[in-house]
């Protein structure tokens, strides 16, 4: 029996390796200089496969939008400044609209908010700035009008339609008798409708609000998601910050009908006070909800795409070596990807890193299953970004592809063994007398799902046992990262 399930063992955990699953970096880039602090807010694939990011960089006392244009392999392709040094802008928001143009959503000075289009060449051809309106969010209806999620003084949250050329045409505000907030994120339905996501506060506690909307102002249906001991807040339209959290994109329309949205909570229990937790939620096209998963990261939320397989990939931040209720800091945020099945809300995976600093991923996209791009925030000058020699922030990108096991472009930890194999009711880790920061020890199946793990701030192998008496029967493996780099050790359940 323990001679079939090593041929077994080999089998699989050769095919899985040798198909390359582990997370590669193809490049990255850090944008910035010495003279100016810079960030990158959001990036898409457009309908060229180029990859378009846009951000802030700092210049002569003033704020612009920058605009960068990649091809998938990093050659730069454009690089556009956008709008007056002598004022202050903010972007947050990037979207692909026809005509291959960009429509950019930021704020600037004065409490400005504004809406911009912009030509593949980078060049700015409408231009709409209010301080009547905080624009959250924008998509393009397929008559090509602008809908924006928005918010007023005057109305409340909000609706607007937008023409072609950005006039005002429409007002639909939504008010829920001053139970709501705002509105963060607007996404079109798979019936030509809207989806708005927001935030509001009743019967003592905040909870998160998706409202039905038609594209004359009509509503099927409102619904709240959240309980007493759950609250959930959606990231809220961001003023001035660089820091995840700043309200991406985070409800996504399902092609099937239904959405999935996420939001930041604080979960209380009898035995617990409060910890901060990302809450993601899937309903159907009526608002139901179909599941509600918690990752109590202890971070912040960047938001949720889809990847073109349909599952989650979730980002952000994260709070690594501190208690989870705590409230993170500079100095314990690191960068976190984390991937959810689509069907069930499973985790499949989920990645953190980073350096010393404050690292953030804000937002990414897919150009399939396999090769993704992400952007972010960072202060940290070792890790992942020892690359770096400022202090100050820089925003970056990255090219990754295999995106699939918790394993990123750092160097293979040697010395490090396991025993006994196969095993029974545990096994036993050996290595070298040296002292890991961070350290993490999964225990993965053959398809790379989670089943357990193992986290310490600093360790070494000497002491470490991993409990298996729950495990049935068959092949496995560790997946142990940490600061200083990265192994693998397969090993078997045979009883």
């Amino acid at each position: 029996m323990k001679l079939l399930f090593f041929l077994i063992y080999f089998f699989v955990i050769n095919s899985v390796f040798c198909q390359g699953q582990m997370n590669t970096i193809n490049w990255n880039k850090f944008i910035g200089t010495a003279a100016s602090d810079e960030s990158i807010d959001d990036v898409i694939v457009d309908s060229d496969g180029n990859i378009v990011v846009i951000g802030r960089k700092n210049a002569n006392f003033g704020r612009m939008i920058l605009l960068l244009k990649f091809k998938p392999d990093g050659t730069l392709l454009l690089e556009k400044l956008i709008g007056n040094q002598s004022q202050y802008y903010w972007s947050f928001r990037l979207k692909e609209i026809s005509g291959k143009r960009y429509m950019v959503l930021g704020n600037g000075n004065q409490l400005v908010s504004y809406i911009s289009i912009i030509s593949s060449a980078g060049e700015t051809s409408n231009f709409f700035a209010t301080q009547d309106y905080s624009f959250s969010d924008a998509v393009e209806h397929s008559d090509g009008s602008i809908y924006t999620s928005a918010d007023s003084d005057k109305h409340g949250p909000a609706m607007i339609k937008l023409s072609k050329n950005l006039a005002i045409q429409n007002v639909y505000p939504y008010d829920d008798n001053g139970y709501i907030d705002y509105f963060s994120s607007i996404t079109v339905t798979s019936d030509g409708h809207f989806y708005l996501l927001g935030y509001g506060y009743k019967y003592d506690y905040g909870h998160a609000v998706v409202v039905k909307i038609s594209p004359t102002g009509n509503i099927p249906w409102a619904k709240r998601y959240g309980a007493q001991n759950l609250h959930i807040t959606p990231p809220s339209p961001p003023m001035e910050t660089s820091d995840a959290g700043t309200g991406n994109s985070n409800i996504v329309n399902l092609k099937q009908g239904g959405f999935i949205f996420a939001g930041e909570g604080k979960y209380s229990s009898a035995d617990v006070s409060t910890y901060s937790t990302t809450v993601i939620i899937k309903a159907d096209a009526q608002g139901k909800s179909l599941w509600t998963k918690n990752m109590f990261v202890g971070g912040l939320l960047g938001g949720v795409r889809l990847k073109p397989n349909g599952n989650i990939l979730v980002f952000g931040s994260m709070s690594e070596g501190v208690d989870i209720s705590t409230v993170p800091n500079d100095k314990n945020l690191k960068a976190w990807i984390c991937e959810l099945d689509q069907t069930t809300g499973k985790k499949l995976w989920d990645y953190s890193f980073g350096g010393n600093g404050a690292d953030a991923v804000s937002a990414m996209a897919c150009v399939n299953n396999n090769n993704c791009f992400f952007v972010g925030s960072t202060r940290s000058r070792d890790g992942i970004f020892s690359s770096r020699s400022r202090a100050d922030d820089d925003g970056w990108i990255m090219s990754i592809s295999s995106i699939s096991s918790p394993t990123f472009d750092l160097p293979k930890l040697s010395g490090v063994t396991l025993y006994p194999n196969p095993a029974n009711e545990f096994i036993q880790l050996t290595g070298s007398d040296q002292v890991y920061n961070d350290l993490r020890i999964d225990v993965l199946n053959t398809q790379g799902r989670l089943i357990s793990r193992k986290l310490l701030q600093r360790g070494d192998f000497k002491q470490e046992k991993i409990v298996t008496n729950m495990l049935p029967n068959g092949a496995y493996f560790l997946a142990i990262t940490a600061r200083e780099g990265w192994t693998t050790l397969p090993f078997v359940i045979a009883r």
